[in-house]
């Protein structure tokens, strides 16, 4: 698979992007399906303990 260089870094550049945005969305699901789930207890704040 050879191409030039703007072609792989573009390649590239579009991986990076899709990889950010898909663990973007991960998280986003996560917090969404935690509040779903529900949690009992109200959020806690460890640092100012």
């Amino acid at each position: 698979m050879e191409g030039d260089a703007e072609g792989r870094f573009g390649r590239m550049f579009n991986m990076f992007v899709f990889a950010i945005l898909s663990g973007m969305v991960g998280l986003i699901a996560y917090e969404i399906f935690q509040e779903i789930g529900g949690s009992s207890e109200a959020l806690h704040d460890h640092y100012h303990e």
